[in-house]
């Protein structure tokens, strides 16, 4: 819907199908002549079939968005994990409940909550285990230890968790 504060500029518009698994977007000037007569209670208005039809400049239109990792979770293991009081507890339990599995870069950003969640994952000078009996490792940090534990096509921002004792 087309704010009357926004007739005459250009308009970047999001939608998501129906299915909730795919989206478009796309950019268009919100001219009077591209919009529907009828407004709603707000005085909003939206784009006429013609102007979607001819006048979008479609940036994606119908594609499938990414899987959510988080939101995908076994309801009962995610709300363990959240429940977590810290972003480093909330990674460990993490770590815990889902060994060897793929996890995208913005999933463990979700879950640990805070400005530096990477950090949390990672072995330092403070920190030999931050995730006790657990590590994450990534293309970036402990690609020669996934390789020789078998792990060749992690795909690039992803991590696994697995148990320290497996590292070789």
């Amino acid at each position: 819907m087309i704010g009357r504060e926004n007739v005459g500029r250009l308009c970047l518009g999001l939608g998501l199908e129906s299915d909730g698994e795919h989206f478009s977007a796309g950019l268009f000037r919100a001219s009077l002549s591209n919009l529907r007569s009828g407004r709603n209670q707000d005085k909003k208005a939206s784009l006429t079939a013609e102007a979607m039809a001819s006048k979008v400049s479609w940036l994606a239109k119908g594609e499938r968005l990414p899987a959510d990792f988080v939101a995908r979770l076994d309801p009962k293991i995610r709300d363990y994990i959240l429940k977590g009081g810290s972003a480093q507890e909330r990674l460990s339990r993490l770590a815990r409940r889902v060994p060897g599995v793929f996890i995208p870069r913005h999933a463990i950003c979700t879950i640990a909550r805070n400005n530096d969640p990477l950090r949390r994952t990672r072995r330092d000078s403070y920190r030999e285990s931050p995730l006790g009996d657990m590590a994450f490792l990534s293309t970036k940090y402990g690609k020669d230890d996934l390789h020789r534990m078998g792990y060749k096509d992690l795909p690039k921002d992803h991590w696994i968790a697995v148990p320290l004792a497996d590292l070789p």
